[in-house]
């Protein structure tokens, strides 16, 4: 009887403590991806085609991945000459208490289409058809991808 008692203990704590169900909690959410601040400078963005006649300029495409950035005011040389950046433990880039440095960025959608208009104006295009957003998800970051053509109308 003695050997049952911790037996039957340690059973209970097993299967009270590791069985443990974890719920997603229900939600909801609406976004608008706004061409029109693009449209008024001078270039037409859209996730279809152009129905009418067009030359092609070329595939355009803007990647973000969510991260740890300079903060400011702060020059990459400034850092590499003060802090040891690397850690062998998790390989980054970075040590935990070198962290005041940086700031961490969520990519976004504006920002990626920022860059996308400013590189399409570059190579003499006034309109991105077609536009594809994808997210990215690995298991140590993720981020957004956004390709398009590239076109003259």
């Amino acid at each position: 009887m003695k050997k049952i008692i911790p037996l039957i203990l340690a059973t209970s704590i097993i299967f009270f403590t590791s069985c443990s169900v974890s719920l997603d909690k229900y939600s909801q959410s609406t976004s608008l991806v706004d061409f029109s601040s693009y449209f008024n400078k001078g270039i037409y963005m859209t996730t279809g085609d152009y129905h009418s006649n067009y030359i092609p300029i070329g595939i355009i495409e803007a990647t973000c991945y969510d991260g740890y950035k300079l903060k400011n005011g702060i020059k990459r040389a400034e850092v590499e000459n003060s802090q040891n950046l690397r850690d062998d433990l998790y390989s980054s880039n970075i040590s935990s208490d070198k962290i005041k440095d940086y700031d961490f960025k969520n990519c976004t959608l504006n920002d990626l289409l920022d860059n996308m208009y400013s590189n399409a104006k570059e190579k003499g295009a006034n309109g991105i058809i077609r536009i594809e957003i994808q997210t990215i998800k690995s298991t140590t970051q993720s981020g957004i991808r956004i390709i398009g053509m590239a076109i003259k109308y």
